[in-house]
């Protein structure tokens, strides 16, 4: 498989996430929050789930914006991908970036969620945890990724040398 191809699975994967990322942002998060904080019932919400609600909302939208901050990240990449190839210092730099955002993101997300479930805010708390165990798999993946671009690296180096 050649960059070209490469760069354009990764395009489309990156867009991929990035619509279902909108989509969990416009649509996931508001219609759990409303189910927690105001119910199925028909009856107007009070100042406190309206509060509740609002809380919630902002700080699940505050905590995605690094996500999609990652993605055009990403992005950037896949232009160095091709331009440059696979294995460049570019590419190891912008991996860094990405680890340590979501690395920072997913303990704040860990934090807010924690609070949320124990003053009893969060009633669908093992789904946003699953999505903070995802996120650490990711993490790991970032670290795989850096290494094979680093030792990519030293072998091209190696070879460019006895040649």
């Amino acid at each position: 498989m050649n960059s070209n191809k490469i760069t354009i699975v990764l395009r489309i994967s990156i867009i991929i996430i990035a619509l279902c990322g909108a989509v969990m942002c416009a649509f996931w998060y508001p219609f759990s929050i409303s189910l927690t904080a105001i119910g199925v019932t028909n009856v107007t919400p009070t100042l406190e789930q309206t509060v509740k609600f609002w809380v919630q909302l902002v700080f699940y939208w505050l905590v995605s914006i690094p996500c999609f901050f990652i993605l055009a990240l990403l992005w950037y990449m896949s232009v160095i991908f091709k331009k440059e190839g696979f294995f460049s210092e570019k590419i190891i730099k912008a991996t860094k970036i990405e680890i340590i955002t979501l690395l920072i993101d997913l303990a704040i997300f860990l934090i807010g969620n924690i609070v949320f479930t124990i003053i009893g805010w969060n009633d669908f708390a093992i789904i946003y945890y699953l999505i903070a165990v995802i996120g650490l798999v990711v993490v790991g993946l970032f670290y795989v990724f850096v290494y094979i671009i680093k030792k990519g690296i030293q072998m091209k180096e190696e070879i460019e040398g006895t040649i």
